[in-house]
């Protein structure tokens, strides 16, 4: 299965905060495809990642922590159990990959459908320091 890629591009989120004032941030994201119903990572997602991994060090950005959420469609048997199971393993290459030096916040998500993009993980590398990301409004 080809891997869905995000890598190096910049995925802009744009936060709303409370009052007047608004935020802006970026993450690198990369999404994990899974087959329906299983925790397999094939070795050509492994060797992806840990190039992805490898890349996005040596970049000279620094980032403060690293996102990991799993997911498992509703209609999934156990779909909970396969979430977090997918969950903890992309946590821990990622810890591997990284040498675990930086903290890994994971969690497990049950999606509301059943369709194939659901059977996925997203890892996202949050940056240590807002960065000035395009079209980001000035804060008032």
């Amino acid at each position: 299965m080809k891997t869905k890629c995000a890598a190096w591009a910049l995925c802009f989120c744009l936060a709303m905060a409370a009052g007047p004032a608004t935020a802006c941030s970026w993450v690198l994201q990369w999404r994990l495809p899974f087959p329906p119903g299983t925790t397999d990572v094939s070795s050509q997602q492994i060797a992806e990642i840990s190039t992805w991994v490898e890349r996005t060090s040596a970049s000279g950005l620094r980032f403060d922590a690293v996102l990991v959420e799993g997911f498992a469609p509703s209609s999934a048997s156990d779909a909970h159990a396969l979430a977090d199971s997918r969950t903890r393993k992309v946590a821990r290459m990622i810890r591997t990959f990284t040498g675990n030096t930086l903290p890994i916040s994971a969690h497990a998500t049950i999606a509301s459908g059943s369709a194939t993009e659901d059977d996925e993980a997203v890892i996202q590398w949050v940056p240590s320091a807002p960065a000035d990301v395009p079209g980001c409004p000035e804060p008032r």
